[in-house]
Formats: C-alpha cells, sequence, structure tokens
C-alpha cells in the first residue's frame, strides 16, 4: 500500500515546479511522512489539534514548503 501510494504522489509531484534540489521522491516521502506524523500525532493526542479544521494549513504549509513560488 505504501508503495503505491509514494508511486502516485511521485507521478502527480514529476510535473510539479518543485524548489530547486529537491526531488521529486524526497518530495513525495516528505508529503507520506507529514500525513502519517499528522494522524499518528492527533491518535496520541486527540485535543491538541483538529484534523479537520488544520487541514488545509497543514497542507499549504507541507506543499509550499516543497514547491517553487
Amino acid at each position: 500500500m505504501m508503495e503505491g501510494w509514494k508511486r502516485g504522489l511521485m507521478e502527480l509531484l514529476a510535473g510539479a515546479r518543485l524548489r530547486e534540489g529537491v526531488r521529486v521522491e524526497a518530495a513525495a516521502l516528505a508529503i507520506m511522512m507529514s500525513v502519517n506524523g499528522t494522524a499518528a500525532t492527533w491518535l496520541a493526542c486527540p485535543g491538541l489539534f483538529s484534523p479537520a479544521d488544520q487541514a488545509e494549513s497543514l497542507a499549504d504549509t507541507v506543499l509550499y514548503g516543497l514547491t517553487a513560488p
């Protein structure tokens, strides 16, 4: 499952303007780790934040950190 997720992300990112020096595989893994880390953090401490309320902001933070302006 994880390999398929990584492949799919890599396909999506292949056409993106990534920041100089960021490899497509590294970008895909960073997204996967961010999603998994978000889930693990919320499961460990559900009162810390609301994934529904923070989803857009968290996604923007990850993506804008990987893509060129």
